[in-house]
This record gives C-alpha cells, structure tokens and sequence, in this order.
C-alpha cells in the first residue's frame, strides 16, 4: 500500500509535519510501516525564492534556515544531512520536486547519490 503525506511545502517548521505523521501513525497502528511518506521540495540552496511559491505555502522572505520543509537551504552537504534527518525523525520515504519552477536536475544530483 502507498499514502503520500505532504504539506505543500509550506510548514514553517518540522512541528506540523510531524505531529500530522504522529496522527497517522496512531491511526495505521501495526500497519504504520506499509504506508510511504513523501513531502516536495521546491527549492535548493539560498537563492532568491519566486514570489508566485507563495501560491503553494511558501512565505518568500521567511523560507530561511532550513525552516520551510519545502526549501533546503544551504551548501549540498547541508541539504543532504537535511534530507537524512527528515528521513529519520520524520519516516520520510522519499521526496518530490516538482519540475515546473522546482529545483533543476543539477541542484538535485549531488543530493541524490
């Protein structure tokens, strides 16, 4: 079975994603492990955030010190120990970026390996 769990990017912190993921924890029980969890990332790095992501969650002038769930800020050896620890503390299966306006095959390689 696969469920997706995403916040649109736009949580502030990791406290919402998490205590929603503890619901569904409670809720799937012994079945917990079967479900997928994913989140999209839409941006990489600490360039300028487009206005328009506002429209998904996104607070632009805020999305600051790997605070926003949808944006990894930072050089890739931070993204990654971002991405790893999401993973651990939150059950993340894998993640999402979008290709309209998300980040680009380059961003994401390094990440990837």
């Amino acid at each position: 079975m696969r469920r997706a769990c995403s916040d649109g990017g736009g949580a502030r912190s990791e406290d919402q994603p998490a205590e929603r993921i503890r619901l569904v924890r409670d809720a799937a029980g012994d079945r917990f492990d079967e479900l997928e969890l994913s989140y999209n990332i839409w941006v990489i790095g600490d360039g300028k955030i487009p206005p328009w992501f506002s429209q998904f969650g996104l607070v632009p002038g805020t999305a600051q010190g790997n605070e926003s769930l949808g944006v990894h800020n930072g050089d890739t050896a931070t993204g990654i120990d971002v991405l790893k620890r999401r993973r651990d503390e939150l059950g993340v299966s894998y993640i999402r970026c979008p290709t309209l306006g998300g980040p680009s095959p380059r961003q994401l390689t390094p990440m990837s390996r």
